[in-house]
């Protein structure tokens, strides 16, 4: 059962200014439809992106969640070490559903998914533990990345825009010795808080058919996945035009 994302986290009065004025200046419908991954695009229906989700997201329900799959993930964001990866115990525990619905604590406490899952993976860090979530739950969990970290984190002042989140960039994944899992959660509250002005404006998720027809998505609405991939190509426009 799809339903629209978890209401945000209390966000601290200047943290919400943050994020409304930069949706001022960024249009979200055009970079979620500009977005771009290897063969994923707006023309080709997300299509590897929608074939994951379809995948990942039934093992997670089914709690099925073996290296295989890791590794599936980690070939659509072409990981380099591809061959260190692997569930330490198959499958792997991540008890992220209910009844084949979101599990409420995930409203609270979404980044306890990753201290769930970090000492069960080999071979995937920060960024791909986020990207793990993002295919198991799209309506609850977007990535965060360099990319993103760069230039709405710290660690990156060439690249950055505004500071909304304390994790750092250092060079190959987020450091770890920044306020991490606990700001992925407040990145979480992040793309909640977008979702839910985005509706309040009446600013519809154009999501490609597909998502729609396999029961991933609910039309119109931006779950945390899409807030995110809008912002990635955002991020990745943005740091472009800082080398230019």
């Amino acid at each position: 059962m799809i339903r629209m994302p978890f209401p945000a986290k209390k966000l601290s009065p200047l943290l919400q200014e943050k994020i409304l004025r930069l949706l001022k200046e960024i249009n979200l419908v055009d970079f979620y439809k500009s977005y771009v991954w290897k063969q994923d695009t707006y023309d080709t229906h997300f299509s590897k992106i929608l074939n994951l989700e379809l995948v990942i997201t039934q093992a997670a329900k089914n709690n099925s969640l073996n290296t295989s799959h890791l590794k599936e993930i980690a070939i659509w964001g072409c990981l380099r070490n591809k061959v260190d990866i692997f569930c330490i115990n198959e499958p792997l525990n991540l008890p992220i559903y209910h009844e084949d619905k979101a599990a409420d604590w995930i409203q609270s406490k979404p980044e306890n998914a990753i201290h769930i899952l970090w000492p069960q993976i080999h071979g995937f860090g920060p960024t791909y533990l986020t990207k793990l979530l993002r295919f198991a739950l799209p309506s609850e969990y977007g990535v965060i990345d360099t990319q993103l970290v760069r230039v709405f984190g710290i660690g990156d002042i060439p690249s950055k825009k505004v500071q909304l989140i304390n994790l750092e960039y250092s060079g190959s994944d987020i450091s770890t010795k920044s306020p991490w899992p606990e700001d992925y959660g407040k990145w979480i509250s992040i793309l909640r808080f977008i979702s839910k002005e985005m509706e309040e404006s009446g600013i519809n998720c154009p999501h490609p058919r597909p998502f729609i027809e396999e029961e991933l998505r609910l039309p119109d609405i931006w779950t945390c996945a899409d807030v995110e991939m809008a912002l990635f190509s955002f991020a990745e426009k943005h740091i472009k035009t800082k080398k230019v």
